[in-house]
């Protein structure tokens, strides 16, 4: 197990970010002497006890001239623990999805934390079949500030048979993991095993 130590490193794609949230979090970070390092795709982290942190972005070369290139260029990781996998997506939009998926990395996961909030820009049909996730999340609605899961991405996840938790709606969500099974807990909700991982038997 993974104890919690907050944050210790953070690390972001060396693409400038003209947000004065940004700014705000930056300073905070210094504040909090949190180191900050560029992101490198096919780092991989040592976070101990067995678990691993993989970058699959920023691409490389940088995304540019897309819809929203702050977005574009964000920091998908995988964390691999046992034989359970967890696919982090940040904000990452659909031309970072074909940028994944002409990269040829292994995206499956057994778990799917949605892109940008369930916006309908990301989660495409194929990179949802890529991914082929038992469970997807998404930080959505009044807790985010950003509006709801759209009801495209809802339609997306609920056809590849994922079992869909938003914060708007169950509240805070907490997976736990053995290396084996996953276990969500909500915050509206009792804790729940997923059918499949054995409660959700990883399928590696």
């Amino acid at each position: 197990m993974i104890s919690r130590q907050g944050a210790r490193l953070f690390m972001d794609a060396a693409f400038p970010h003209p947000s004065p949230a940004y700014d705000r979090l930056l300073r905070l970070l210094e504040e909090r002497h949190i180191p900050v390092r560029e992101a490198q795709r096919g780092r991989v982290i040592d976070l101990g006890g067995g678990a691993r942190l993989v970058l699959l972005t920023p691409p490389d070369p940088l995304i540019t001239g897309s819809r929203s290139d702050a977005n574009a260029n964000s920091v998908v990781t995988r964390l691999e623990f046992g034989r359970v996998r967890v696919l982090l997506t940040g904000d990452a939009e659909a031309v970072t999805e074909d940028w994944l998926l002409d990269s040829k990395v292994d995206l499956r996961a057994d778990v799917l934390k949605v892109a940008h909030h369930g916006s309908r820009y990301s989660s495409s049909t194929r990179f949802l079949a890529a991914v082929r996730p038992r469970i997807a999340i998404a930080s959505c609605g009044p807790l985010t500030q950003v509006g709801h899961i759209h009801p495209d991405t809802i339609a997306r996840i609920e056809h590849i048979g994922a079992r869909l938790y938003r914060t708007d709606r169950d509240g805070s969500v907490t997976v736990r993991t053995d290396g084996q099974s996953v276990t969500v807990e909500t915050q509206n909700t009792t804790t729940r095993r997923t059918p499949g991982l054995s409660g959700v038997q990883a399928r590696r």
